[in-house]
């Protein structure tokens, strides 16, 4: 990301922040639904999920295969199984 310039810095960060408030929002209405459990930090969660996704399709990329797309929401969505 050196290589790009600063504004787009920002205007991506922006975008990638505004995407985990979001997904953070939908996790609360879950949690508010009683489909998931109040113990989950919807905020840490949809960090982790962000950070994990955009590692997936940078990999996805480099592979020219779905593979890691694939590994990362199966395990991601593990995570939320009842037991």
């Amino acid at each position: 990301m050196g290589a790009l310039p600063e504004s787009f810095r920002a205007r991506l960060q922006h975008t990638f922040e505004d995407w985990q408030r979001r997904f953070a929002h939908c996790l609360v209405e879950a949690q508010q639904a009683g489909e998931l459990s109040n113990e989950v930090d919807a905020q840490q969660v949809a960090e982790f999920f962000w950070i994990g996704w955009e590692g997936a399709v940078l990999r996805t990329k480099l592979e020219h295969n779905s593979t890691a797309l694939e590994v990362f929401t199966q395990f991601f969505f593990a995570g939320f199984r009842s037991k």
